[in-house]
C-alpha cells in the first residue's frame, strides 16, 4: 500500500516488489554455502534485505518517471539514462550495507551464532538484489510500459472488457434475485409432517399414548 500511495500505480508498486524474491535468492544461496540453517536471526536478516532492495527499485523506477516528466518519451532512452544516473547510488547503498555487515558475518567471539546468520543473508541477497535491480528490474519496466501503450492504442479492449462485465453482472443478479420454486399447499404439507421431527413425535404419542 505505502509503494502504491508513491507512485498511484499498482502495476510500479508490483514492479518494485519483484526485488523482494531477487534479493531472496542470494541470501538463500548465502546461507547455503555457509551451511547455516534458517533461524530468527536470518528471518531479521531477510527482512532488512528485503527493505535495502526495495529502496533501490524505489529510487530506480523513480527516477524513470521523472525523465518521462521532462519529455523523455522513448522507453529505451528512459532505462538507459537513468540506470546511468542510479548505478552509483545503488552500488554505493549496496556496499555500504554489506560492508557495515561484513564484520558480523566473520564474527567468531560471544554472539556470533546470532550475529552471522543476520549477516549472512543481507550479504549474499544484496548481491543479487544490486545486481538483479540493475538488469532484471528495468528490462521488466519496458516490458510493463509497453504492453501498457499497446492497450492503449488499440483502445477496443476496454469497452469489451466492460460489457463483458456488465452482462456477468447482469446474469449473476438475475439468478441471485430469482424467486424460490413455489409448492401447492398440500404437497407443503405433506413435506412437514416428513420432515418435522416434532411432528413426528406428537404422531408416535397418539399412536402409543402409553410409552
Amino acid at each position: 500500500m505505502l509503494l502504491y500511495f508513491a507512485f498511484n500505480s499498482f502495476k510500479q508498486a508490483a514492479l518494485i516488489y519483484t526485488a523482494i524474491p531477487m534479493s531472496a535468492i542470494g541470501g538463500v544461496f548465502a546461507l547455503l554455502m555457509r551451511g547455516m540453517p534458517f533461524s530468527i536471526s536470518a528471518g531479521v536478516g531477510f527482512i532488512a534485505l528485503f527493505g535495502v532492495a526495495v529502496l533501490n527499485g524505489i529510487v530506480l523506477i523513480a527516477t524513470f518517471n521523472q525523465l518521462k516528466k521532462e519529455g523523455m518519451d522513448d522507453v529505451h532512452d528512459q532505462v538507459l539514462e537513468g540506470t546511468k544516473i542510479r548505478f552509483r547510488p545503488v552500488l554505493m547503498t549496496a556496499m555500504v550495507a554489506s560492508l557495515g555487515f561484513l564484520p558480523m558475518a566473520i564474527s567468531t567471539g560471544a554472539g556470533a551464532e546470532v550475529q552471522k546468520p543476520l549477516a549472512t543473508v543481507v550479504i549474499g541477497g544484496l548481491i543479487t538484489a544490486t545486481f538483479l535491480t540493475l538488469v532484471v528490474l528495468p528490462l521488466l519496466y519496458i516490458i510493463f510500459t509497453k504492453g501498457v501503450r499497446r492497450r492503449k492504442k488499440r483502445g477496443g479492449e476496454g469497452p469489451m472488457a466492460a460489457a463483458g462485465l456488465a452482462v456477468l453482472l447482469v446474469f449473476f443478479s438475475q439468478h441471485a434475485s430469482a424467486q424460490p420454486t413455489r409448492i401447492p399447499l398440500s404437497t407443503a404439507i405433506e413435506n412437514a409432517f416428513q420432515n418435522n421431527l416434532s411432528l413426528k413425535g406428537y404422531a408416535l404419542d397418539i399412536e402409543n399414548p402409553g410409552r
